[in-house]
């Protein structure tokens, strides 16, 4: 995303008013996590997610620092998703979703034991409404083996990643669990925990989607 883009993001009226309506795990109220790529801010925030909460009162909870890189972010999804008060995850997904590893390890995280049964006491995982919008197309060409930036010490940008280790971590114990449950098990054969290119990220976003 550029700095421009960040900027209209920020002072776009319809995600002023969508912060100032966030619901977090500290409000005590029963939310819904968006879970988008910030590429895609216009049409998730500003159209869709803005006519849920006004029109219709849906409580959200969305990553509401617009810094280029917030540092807080791993455990607050993590802290916001795992609290009684989320009920379920709206995803927007698009090619850009589906080859971010920091997306799709929220979609991941989503099917975990430690989102469901806290929040639905199932282990089948949260429920999750998906947004397409656009389909998933196949990742080929030169940019099939473009690395998706997991467990890298630095952003694109320069900018180090004082979390990269935790990511990775993370990344890796989530993928672990589906696999081990069965929610992924084509994709256990193509990421073996080593570096994550942008076509196993779709391959993995796809299966969770099937």
């Amino acid at each position: 995303m550029t700095s421009e883009e960040n900027r209209r993001r920020k002072e776009d009226t319809h995600v002023k008013y969508l912060k100032g309506s966030i619901c977090d795990k500290d409000k005590g109220k029963p939310f819904v996590f968006v879970s988008y790529k910030s590429e895609d801010w216009n049409v998730a925030l500003h159209k869709i997610v803005y006519s849920l909460v006004k029109d219709y009162g849906l409580n959200v909870y969305f990553d509401g620092c617009f810094d280029t890189h917030n540092s807080m972010w791993l455990e607050q999804f993590k802290e916001n998703m795992e609290s009684g008060c989320c009920k379920g995850v709206l995803a927007f997904l698009d090619d850009e979703y589906a080859t971010s590893y920091t997306t799709v390890l929220e979609l991941m995280y989503s099917q975990t034991l430690n989102s469901s049964e806290l929040n639905t006491g199932i282990d089948g995982g949260l429920p999750v409404v998906l947004i397409m919008l656009k389909g998933l197309t196949e990742v080929s060409g030169e940019g099939a083996g473009e690395d998706t930036g997991l467990g890298g010490r630095f952003y694109p940008d320069g900018t180090k990643n004082i979390n990269a280790g935790a990511e990775k971590k993370l990344f890796d114990e989530t993928f672990d669990e589906l696999v081990g449950r069965e929610i992924l098990s084509n994709v256990k054969y193509r990421y073996k925990k080593e570096r994550l290119s942008k076509v196993k990220c779709s391959k993995i976003t796809e299966e969770l989607v099937e």
